[in-house]
């Protein structure tokens, strides 16, 4: 299945690679690493596999300066490094990982379901390579927030949550009982009608009053209050 074959690429930390930064033994190299591979993947907590190939240990700890970056998008980055004291110069490489905080589906979730904490859940996800690289700038991580989206497509198990399969829920829905307030002059008015279509907080919105059945169109209010302006 293809949520089987998501997860096999990387939801969830393996727990077995040596994460460099963690180290008391991190060299010069590392640490400039560390740094450039956080500037790429802004929010993602990098994981360097093992230690850097092509360089021996006495020289990475005296790299000053990376001139060159090349990330294939396969996990591994190559780069050309130089030494303090400017001469020695050559070529390296690293496996890394990227991961990235992400909501992702326990269950199959169908078009226009709201979304729950019993139907997603945060779990980590590797942006530098595989489907997680391919998805990396449409994952939904606002973890605040992320009950207040509906879904807008099918959701299949085992899927990350992504900004294009997703909107932000309505705060009223077509049909629903609201607070209609009557705004005339300095003169204020309260009753209530039905919603003839759905809105957010700041849209104007169309309500037919329950009383004398007419249609007024006004603006969400954050409390759900239709306010009318006569």
């Amino acid at each position: 299945m293809k949520s089987a074959f998501y997860i096999a690429c990387g939801f969830l930390a393996a727990g077995l690679a040596i994460t460099s930064q963690a180290q008391s033994t991190q060299t010069q190299l590392e640490r400039i690493l560390f740094k450039q591979l956080s500037s790429s993947y802004p929010g993602a907590r990098i994981e360097m596999l093992g230690l850097p190939r092509g360089i021996s240990i006495s020289s990475a700890d005296r790299v000053a300066v990376i001139d060159q970056i090349n990330d294939d998008g396969t996990g591994n980055v190559a780069f050309r490094y130089r030494v303090e004291n400017g001469v020695e110069t050559g070529y390296g490489s690293i496996a890394f990982r990227a991961w990235k905080p992400a909501w992702v589906s326990m269950r199959r979730i169908r078009p226009g379901e709201k979304l729950s904490r019993d139907s997603v859940e945060l779990r980590e996800l590797d942006v530098a390579s595989g489907p997680g690289r391919e998805v990396r700038a449409q994952l939904v991580i606002d973890a605040d927030q992320i009950e207040k989206f509906e879904t807008r497509q099918t959701i299949l198990e085992g899927y990350p949550v992504l900004s294009q399969a997703v909107e932000r829920a309505p705060d009223i829905r077509r049909g629903d009982v609201v607070r209609v307030r009557l705004v005339v002059g300095e003169v204020t008015l309260s009753t209530h009608g039905v919603a003839s279509e759905p809105g957010r907080s700041g849209d104007s919105l169309t309500v037919v009053t329950q009383g004398t059945k007419k249609s007024l169109s006004g603006t969400v209010s954050s409390d759900r209050t239709v306010e009318v302006r006569l």
